[in-house]
């Protein structure tokens, strides 16, 4: 019993200490998961674990683009009290897309486009083509257990006060 409760306090101690980094360093962690969220995505593209370092040696200027545009649209989520939150709906929305233009790439040669979005609803009639019942259980229980989460970490963790003026510095520097 008392060693669960020495292992509980460690892990509070644990995330105490990656919360003051966040809250202190929220430029820099927000770099280095769009740098991780770009790395994961081009890896699911070409389908290979170390495609996306690959990459990033092979044409790193573009690599820096897309981490930049990663970078600009969690930067969105300074505008909340509950940053944490909208960071990760924003990062699971950006590995979503990954794994649809993994999925695309593997049936043609051209990647995810606006198009396929704005085709999505014609999707649903032929997805059984693509997709076993299980990969679409699968993906709605990944979906419920992503908003359940994200309903209880909206709920417990704590706000924070926007400052509007230093949220803007930090877009105007980034775009």
């Amino acid at each position: 019993m008392k060693r669960d409760g020495k292992i509980t306090l460690k892990l509070k101690d644990a995330f105490k200490k990656i919360d003051a980094f966040v809250s202190e360093r929220t430029l820099t962690s927000y770099v280095i998961l769009s740098f991780a969220l770009c790395l994961i995505m081009e890896a699911l593209s070409r389908r290979a674990f170390f495609g996306g370092f690959e990459y990033l040696i092979k044409s790193p200027l573009l690599f820096l683009y897309n981490t930049l545009i990663i970078l600009l649209t969690l930067t969105l989520s300074l505008f909340f009290t509950n940053k944490y939150v909208v960071a990760s709906v924003i990062s699971a929305i950006w590995l979503v897309l990954g794994v649809m233009n993994c999925v695309v790439l593997g049936y043609r040669i051209t990647p995810v486009g606006f198009i396929d979005i704005a085709l999505l609803d014609s999707f649903v009639g032929i997805m059984w083509i693509y997709l076993k019942v299980w990969h679409v259980i699968l993906m709605v229980l990944g979906a419920v257990l992503f908003i359940v989460g994200c309903v209880i970490a909206w709920k417990r963790l704590p706000r924070y006060k926007v400052n509007f003026r230093r949220v803007l510095h930090m877009v105007a520097l980034i775009s």
